[in-house]
């Protein structure tokens, strides 16, 4: 096939069922490498998809990163490319499997590594259903299962979905020792086939290498796992006393830095402006801003859709560890409000609970790498890492993996030393 035609078969499947088109708009957006942000582009119902496909096909030769979105959007989004409530159901579940190497962080939130090769990437889609498009993008793996029906959900329930096959995926991936991004956001992006991949200098293009069927959603439902039982919530107690859940939310929310919520889930502050608006870095990604935080008043924005946290949206500090740690359940996240950790001076024992008990397991790996950090600067820190070591081991968490959390840890420390 030429690459007009990757590009084109793609496309139709999204917006074509059963020889009609669906009712959505096709987002198509673009990135221009060493700049911030996506440019948006749609495709309404009625456009020609050749003609999209060939115009995809141009911004991609004269430079830039060209995408398309998972999910068809309701209409032309107010502002920007769109966010989770412009979407309009689910067409299609994705995944997005880095390889090591090229422009990928060695860092991700789970605190395993990459696989280290095309093959051992396609080795964690083993006993899934075959994705009707295998994509490979010359750095990694984006497995598309699309659906027969246009399924019209509401958003809480496609979200549900769509974040329950990215933990799929991610189990499986761990399961192997490999980490995988959690492609969980309904407004998910993913390189177009038959464009360029600038991301690398030696420019590959993005190719369908593998075809197969179309699924009904129910068939794909079935395989993602039950959520974990929620204990029962326990009294608040927050930092600050008592009150109501206003004035603690408000308290929380001052005394908790935003280190203290995105650095143990890997992201990197890549740029501090010095009046209280710092830019970060995904997980797994090197370099660029991801999202940008405000301390007045005290909200992120997401940039981007490659991260577990909603994008093109206002985040309280209160949602985003929601997000991160209790699974967007913020009356979950409310009530397990906690004093942020005192790191001025280490305090192992409480690192240790918090690798242990801080969050999801499946980050355990992030949570590891961050408490190491805290005590990269001292003097005794190779006795130091053992109770984090055994922490997250007790968790389920593999020695070898665990290992390579700490070593990361200590090679970027977290604090300034005395």
């Amino acid at each position: 096939m030429s690459r007009h035609d990757h590009a084109v078969e793609l496309l139709t499947a999204l917006v074509c069922e059963g020889g009609t088109r669906r009712a959505g708009v096709l987002s198509t957006p673009h990135r221009v490498p060493g700049r911030d942000g996506f440019v948006p582009r749609f495709a309404c119902p009625d456009a020609d998809l050749d003609a999209v496909a060939a115009r995809c096909l141009r911004i991609g030769d004269a430079g830039a990163d060209v995408y398309a979105g998972v999910q068809l959007l309701r209409g032309v989004p107010a502002r920007g490319r769109g966010g989770a409530a412009d979407t309009s159901g689910l067409v299609a579940l994705a995944g997005d499997l880095d390889v090591q190497g090229g422009a990928h962080a060695t860092t991700t939130d789970t605190g395993l590594p990459l696989p280290p090769t095309r093959a051992e990437a396609l080795g964690i889609l083993a006993g899934l259903p075959d994705p009707t498009f295998t994509v490979w993008t010359g750095g990694g793996i984006h497995p598309w299962w699309v659906l027969r029906r246009h399924e019209h959900l509401d958003v809480d329930e496609a979200r549900g979905i769509v974040r329950g096959w990215g933990d799929l995926l991610r189990d499986r991936g761990r399961a192997r020792g490999w980490h995988v991004d959690q492609t969980g956001d309904l407004a998910r992006v993913l390189r177009l086939p038959g464009t360029v991949n600038h991301k690398y200098s030696d420019r590959p293009v993005v190719e369908i290498i593998a075809t197969g069927p179309r699924y009904g959603l129910d068939e794909l439902a079935a395989l993602i796992p039950p959520p974990p039982a929620r204990t029962a919530a326990g009294p608040v107690v927050p930092a600050s006393g008592g009150g109501d859940a206003a004035e603690v939310t408000a308290r929380w929310s001052a005394e908790t830095d935003w280190s203290v919520l995105l650095e143990p889930a890997g992201w990197r502050c890549c740029r501090d402006d010095g009046h209280g608006e710092r830019h970060w870095t995904r997980p797994g990604k090197t370099a660029g801003t991801s999202a940008q935080s405000h301390d007045d008043p005290p909200v992120l924005w997401v940039h981007t859709t490659g991260s577990t946290l909603p994008a093109a949206e206002a985040l309280t500090k209160l949602d985003v560890y929601a997000h991160l740690v209790h699974g967007g359940d913020v009356r979950a996240a409310w009530h397990a409000i906690a004093p942020p950790l005192d790191m001025s001076v280490p305090d192992v024992d409480r690192l240790a609970r918090f690798v242990a008990d801080g969050g999801p397991v499946d980050r355990l790996g992030g949570r590891l790498v961050w408490a190491a950090r805290q005590i990269a600067y001292e003097a005794d820190r190779d006795v130091l890492v053992v109770p984090l070591i055994r922490a997250a081991h007790a968790r389920g968490l593999s020695l070898a993996a665990a290992a390579r959390a700490v070593a990361c840890g200590l090679q970027t420390p977290g604090r300034t030393p005395c």
